[in-house]
């Protein structure tokens, strides 16, 4: 796949080989815990905060793991988060109780939200500058594959077995990921020589003169690059946690297993789309496909308005993990070409951290919001209000200068 060398090379096959675990356990989490709690005994305003707690926890260690991780390295950092939340499933399984289980999602949310920042900085780090998004889209696609092969898994372990037995298996799997971290990962090593670089660009695309006067006019479409994944980010997960419950409520009976199949969608997306989005934007830039893919999302979220059939909401479910498919990886794409543009991927883990925080963030924000536009207007009004967050997202995305190479 890659050219750069043969070390950057193996560390990329191992880094996605370790992190097949962590996106196979991840994207099961919001579908067993909320159950486990309810089981446990606790009521729904208690279920909420501990949900809330490990988002919080997430959003600010991925921050400070991040900024850190410049500094001391991110391969012990990685191998902490996997340890971190390979250890939480083993707390789930010895203890319960409210104030253990706040720690246990302090501890979660460490490990969980950390992790992805530290692994989309590492590649950054070690892939070629022109194939930026075939590593982020193969990246992404391994996710994927995760979100589509986890909850069969974790329904499987709970129909034949117990949550106990999930909980052993999700922590046994993390494990053995951070030990081939530990053991077979590399550390990375950022690019910090702007002369070698093989980017080079402005609002029209044309070398700029200095370093200098090259990281004055970036900083500024940082902030703009920012502003457009919060705005996005927010219009998305206002919508995500309430999916199902709309489904309930439009459709008025739908079985989990037509839930568990619509929420496939977007891991079945991912797996076969992400590789395509990356190749493709190499090729073509960044903003062009990322800025189509938003506008779709924008109005294929619009479109559950008028979704009154479960093969309605599919089709709308499957446009919409089409556009997410593209616009991750072009997303992680997109800022490592302006990091390594403006000689700033030697600190590629406080800004990648930086952009999970934010996502991590609309996730506590997007569920709250969502669900009081819910109650207070109801799930139309909810969909248009997503929409346009979308389609706002778009403006900033025009100030960010596009990128090609030499």
């Amino acid at each position: 796949m890659f050219t750069y060398n043969k070390t950057a090379n193996s560390n990329f096959y191992i880094l996605i080989l370790a992190m097949t675990s962590y996106w196979v356990t991840v994207s099961t989490i919001y579908m067993t815990l909320p159950v486990y709690f309810e089981v446990t005994g606790f009521s729904k305003t208690e279920i909420g905060i501990l949900l809330a707690i490990g988002t919080m926890s997430g959003a600010f260690s991925s921050l400070i793991l991040g900024w850190l991780s410049d500094r001391i390295g991110r391969k012990v950092l990685l191998v902490f988060s996997l340890f971190s939340y390979a250890i939480s499933f083993l707390l789930f399984y010895f203890f319960q109780g409210f104030s253990f289980f706040i720690i246990t999602r302090l501890i979660e949310g460490i490990g969980a939200f950390s992790t992805p920042a530290l692994s989309t900085a590492i590649i950054a780090n070690i892939s070629p500058l022109k194939k930026y998004g075939q590593a982020m889209g193969l990246y992404e696609s391994v996710a994927g594959a995760g979100k589509i092969v986890g909850p069969l898994i974790a329904g499987l372990i709970l129909t034949i077995g117990s949550f106990s037995a999930y909980f052993i298996f999700c922590s046994t799997f993390v494990f053995i990921s951070a030990i081939i971290v530990l053991i077979l990962l590399n550390e990375s090593v950022a690019r910090q020589n702007y002369a070698q670089s093989e980017l080079k660009f402005n609002t029209k695309c044309t070398q700029l003169n200095s370093r200098e006067s090259l990281i004055k006019n970036t900083l500024k479409p940082l902030v703009f690059f920012y502003i457009a994944i919060f705005l996005r980010s927010l219009g998305q997960t206002a919508v995500s946690p309430l999916l199902s419950l709309f489904v309930m409520e439009r459709l008025g009976k739908s079985t989990m297993i037509e839930i568990s199949m619509l929420f496939c969608i977007q891991g079945c997306m991912a797996m076969v789309l992400s590789p395509i989005a990356g190749k493709l934007s190499d090729k073509t830039g960044r903003k062009k496909p990322l800025f189509v893919a938003t506008l779709l999302l924008s109005v294929a979220t619009l479109f559950y308005i008028y979704c009154v059939s479960l093969v309605q909401i599919f089709i709308i479910t499957l446009i919409n993990g089409a556009a997410s498919a593209f616009i991750t990886p072009l997303t992680n794409a997109y800022l490592a070409d302006l990091l390594t543009a403006t000689g700033h991927s030697s600190l590629s883990g406080a800004w990648f951290g930086i952009a999970q925080f934010l996502s991590v963030q609309t996730f506590s924000f997007g569920s709250v919001f969502g669900g009081y536009v819910v109650d207070l207007f109801g799930y139309n009004e909810l969909f248009l209000t997503a929409s346009t967050f979308s389609l706002i997202s778009l403006l900033p995305l025009v100030k960010v200068p596009a990128m090609c190479y030499k």
